[in-house]
């Protein structure tokens, strides 16, 4: 016996649906050369040419948020305990339409990696050369290990199995002698 209509169209749309699933996963980057703090210029769409901070940087959908940039309106009907309003905010921009601002010649580049005489890691500019320092937001984290010291209290529990970290750091282990 052959399928009936209903069960045809049902069929359909869940085909439909499976595609469409399949279609929105999102290959996520794994390296990430713009930070949350960085100036960068928009270099395609309805905003080009305009500058901004990262607010945000959103890796699982390969997206930033710039402030000021890329503005939706939200209306916000009224009711009867207040007034109506339009509140604008910004919308997540794919992180292909934006690019860093060089700090010597105030345009968009490329980045590239690079290492100081000391070994650390740095951005780098591709035209001018131009190191790219880290934003003040990102220069301002603090390690686990520095805020452990800062508060044990709240990350070492009291615990009577586990061992205190001044007892660590004893050797209690002189190894085989054969």
């Amino acid at each position: 016996m052959g399928m009936g209509l209903r069960a045809v169209l049902r069929a359909a749309a869940t085909a439909r649906r499976e595609r469409k699933k399949a279609k929105m996963t999102i290959k996520t980057f794994k390296h990430w050369k713009i930070a949350r703090g960085d100036t960068v210029v928009v270099i395609s769409g309805d905003d080009k040419g305009k500058t901004g901070k990262v607010k945000e940087v959103l890796h699982d959908k390969n997206a930033v948020v710039v402030k000021g940039i890329n503005l939706n309106t939200r209306i916000i009907p009224p009711t009867p305990e207040r007034k109506g309003r339009l509140i604008k905010r910004e919308a997540p921009i794919h992180v292909s339409n934006v690019t860093l601002l060089d700090p010597e010649t105030q345009k968009p580049s490329r980045i590239r990696s690079g290492f100081l005489e000391d070994g650390t890691k740095v951005r780098v500019t591709i035209k001018s050369g131009a190191v790219i320092p880290k934003p003040d937001v990102m220069q301002r984290r603090r390690t686990k290990v520095e805020k452990i010291a800062q508060n044990p209290d709240k990350y070492i529990p009291k615990d009577p199995k586990i061992t205190p970290p001044d007892l660590v750091l004893i050797n209690s282990f002189e190894g085989l002698s054969l």
